[in-house]
């Protein structure tokens, strides 16, 4: 903080910034030993505090403007965010809905006990608003393809969950949002991300090297599940090229990732665009 924001002439060029441009970022690019440190509550400076001494409440950066991090991986196939970009073709929008909860024998938790899921009855309710959302704006901003898919497509389809996953996005169609909402775990012992899909007898994990693979076309990925901003998830997208990617970095409540997902959405499409 105090190497970044306690630089006087940089707060007084960057006030002056966004008083002329009104949407001023703040991009870190950054290296792996850098990502787990909390860059977005950096906490403003207040030079009238230190002159009179005055308890005052710290403002955090994050809330005067967009914070971000950008890892430079250096590989090559430049994959433009949503908004971005020559010649930009209509969104397609995949929306993975994975509702489930139960026993995932393989993962171990700290105290040596099989991983358990917690029932997440939202799941369902936010694919639904989201693509209910997405195929009303689909007219106004020239969406292309909306498509949810869930454990009833895939029983229709006659296949796994996971398998229905991986056919739809290495599929002919480009997905470029995909929205996944369930449960995202990132196991400490194993330094690695997953995401589940129902399966029988038990819950099918599945590691964030395979998944992000099947993003080969992908330009924003929104992992609507707890811990899923963690390490492992955002160096394996960023590894596979995924130029945008949106996570949590705690424990969610499963009925506040609705409403955040609603409010991001909304905003992303209908304000910022960016």
């Amino acid at each position: 903080t105090r190497e970044i924001f306690r630089n006087w002439e940089f707060t007084r060029l960057f006030g002056e910034l966004q008083g002329k441009m009104g949407n001023a970022e703040i991009c870190f690019d950054i290296s792996r030993k850098v990502h787990p440190a909390l860059l977005e509550a950096l906490l403003e400076p207040d030079p009238l505090a230190e002159v009179d001494q005055k308890p005052r409440s710290p403002q955090f950066w994050m809330f005067k403007a967009p914070i971000y991090r950008r890892l430079f991986r250096g590989s090559g196939g430049e994959r433009y965010p949503l908004f971005h970009g020559p010649g930009r073709s209509a969104i397609n929008c995949l929306l993975i809905e994975s509702d489930v909860d139960g026993i995932v024998p393989s993962i171990k938790e700290a105290a040596g006990t099989s991983l358990k899921l917690r029932a997440l009855p939202n799941v369902p309710r936010e694919a639904e608003w989201l693509e209910q959302f997405l195929t009303e704006i689909k007219p106004v901003f020239g969406l292309g393809e909306i498509r949810r898919i869930n454990q009833q497509a895939a029983q229709k389809a006659g296949v796994s969950m996971q398998d229905l996953v991986k056919q739809t996005l290495l599929g002919q169609t480009e997905w470029h949002l995909v929205h996944y909402v369930g449960h995202c775990h990132y196991d400490v012992i194993q330094n690695t991300g997953f995401v589940f899909f129902p399966a029988k007898p038990f819950v099918e994990p599945t590691d964030l090297a395979e998944f992000s693979t099947w993003l080969t076309k992908t330009r924003f990925v929104y992992l609507s599940g707890c811990d899923s901003s963690e390490e492992d998830f955002v160096f394996e997208l960023a590894r596979n090229s995924v130029p945008a990617v949106f996570g949590f970095r705690w424990r969610i409540e499963d009925d506040l990732a609705v409403e955040y997902t609603k409010s991001f959405y909304t905003i992303l499409f209908e304000q910022t665009k960016s």
